[in-house]
């Protein structure tokens, strides 16, 4: 949370919601004036406390907007704070401990830790209880003024062009502001590009997209609330984090149906102080989503080679990529020397067998690029620059662009065995080798063809480029064509 210009963080242990800050504030008897009086809630006085004081920071700030209700021993204490800012899962041995010097006055406060938002004081709830002056007040048992005395699972509530989402705060790494997206070959479809989280890389999905909406103003989200799903991690982007939540189950209502194109990742709508309901996003179903599952494989965590823009590197245990070319295929992630969107300048060359579809230049090199599904024999459909992507395959100096309709996932091989060459195409015609691939977790699990894509390309290096090009730069003078592959 924010205050004084500082951000302070509460062990969620002691956190028991967070409210909006009423506009006035109930006078009551103090002995300090850290103590701004107290609010009602569900019929259960709570004494409001302003750590700005007590902390020394300037009183003449922004106005406290929430409440946190803080909760040691079954005793509630109301902190101010001009917001929530989210959660975040630390390491124990990132966070760096403060102590009071010899003699010096105890502070309320044990540690501190760097975060993308700035250096984060962590606040004792035990020290904060026993300051002089403070009251706090008893929780009410079960059944009392309608407080339930169990503790409900934490939502964090998200606003998205107006739009209230609520995510389940045990998914929730961190909340990351001020995101801008970096290019990459992931965009498409749901993915927006990748950012920086922790020293590695995320793929950053807006939240409007997820739940099947469009988004009127792409300039507004900022916000990315980073979700841990599996062992990945997928940035949702959003305008801003609200409030943070302990709904009771009676509070979720059911979703009604032909609501949203992407009803089932919904646990249902919640009913909020808003006076707006919110869509509650199910923590089961958004790990079980193909495409989250697959965007948050894709991500790396600090000191993992490359990066998702980048070159494409392997992992030690047989991983493939997974694509599309009309139909879904596998093949080596160690073959694939670098993954690319498809480029906007290409010199169009068209050969009969429909492979061939012109030259790029990347990295200083001109580079062929053939149409996968062409070589295969698949019907094509249109390269939408949005999701296809470009496989550049092969040796240095011997490099060709394999034009895909889109990515699906880097995934680990569960087994794997020979399999039939293509039946079709100008790689039937090679017999290039291919194999059988099990694939995919759950409900996901599934055999695919794998190519060899760099027998893929060591066919095509015995075929001549166009007016003496060969693949992967340069030039030579000692060949002729011999096929219409490439003319």
């Amino acid at each position: 949370m924010r205050l004084g210009g500082v951000l302070l963080g509460l062990p969620v242990h002691a956190l028991r919601e967070v409210l909006p800050c009423p506009a006035v504030l109930e006078s009551m008897p103090a002995a300090t004036p850290w103590m701004r009086g107290a609010f009602s809630l569900r019929g259960t006085v709570i004494p409001v406390l302003d750590l700005r004081p007590v902390l020394g920071l300037a009183a003449d700030g922004p106005v406290a907007k929430v409440v946190v209700v803080m909760r040691w021993q079954q005793r509630l204490l109301g902190l101010l704070a001009e917001a929530v800012c989210g959660i975040a899962t630390v390491e124990a041995q990132r966070l760096s401990v403060l102590s009071a010097a010899p003699g010096g006055a105890a502070v309320p406060t044990t540690h501190a830790i760097e975060l993308p938002e700035g250096v984060v004081t962590v606040l004792d709830a035990q020290r904060l209880a026993e300051l002089p002056g403070v009251t706090l007040v008893q929780e009410p048992p079960a059944g009392m003024h309608g407080v339930q005395a169990v503790q409900h699972e934490p939502v964090l509530l998200l606003a998205a062009e107006g739009l209230l989402l609520g995510v389940p705060a045990m998914l929730v790494d961190a909340t990351v502001p001020q995101v801008r997206p970096r290019a990459s070959a992931l965009a498409s479809g749901l993915c927006l590009g990748v950012m920086k989280h922790q020293g590695g890389e995320v793929p950053v999905v807006d939240a409007l997209r997820l739940a099947g909406l469009a988004r009127c103003n792409e300039s507004v989200a900022s916000t990315a609330i980073v979700l841990r799903l599996g062992q990945g991690r997928v940035a949702l982007l959003v305008d801003e984090v609200k409030d943070l939540l302990y709904p009771p189950a009676e509070h979720v209502l059911a979703m009604p149906a032909m609501t949203l194109q992407q009803a089932e990742l919904f646990k249902g709508v919640l009913e909020t102080s808003q006076l707006q309901p919110c869509l509650l996003f199910d923590a089961a179903a958004l790990g079980a989503y193909p495409p989250l599952q697959g965007l948050a494989r894709l991500s790396r965590a600090a000191g993992d080679a490359g990066g998702l823009d980048g070159r494409a590197q392997a992992s030690q245990r047989d991983t493939v990529l997974t694509f599309r070319v009309g139909i879904e295929l596998a093949a080596s992630l160690r073959q694939v020397v670098e993954i690319v969107p498809l480029p906007e300048s290409i010199a169009p060359l068209r050969a009969s067998d429909g492979a061939m579809r012109g030259l790029f230049i990347h990295r200083g090199a001109v580079l062929p690029l053939l149409s996968l599904a062409g070589l295969l024999g698949e019907p094509e459909t249109q390269l939408l620059a949005s999701e296809a992507r470009v496989l550049i395959v092969g040796e240095e100096g011997a490099r060709v662009g394999l034009a895909v309709e889109a990515l699906h996932s880097i995934e680990p091989v569960h087994w794997q065995r020979s399999g039939p060459p293509p039946q079709r195409g100008y790689l039937s015609e090679r017999r290039v080798a291919q194999s059988l691939v099990e694939v995919g977790m759950g409900a996901e699990r599934r055999t695919l063809s794998r190519l060899d894509l760099q027998e893929v390309v060591r066919g095509l290096m015995h075929e001549v480029a166009p007016a003496g090009c060969v693949p992967g730069g340069g030039r030579r003078q000692d060949r002729v064509p011999s096929s219409n592959l490439l003319q």
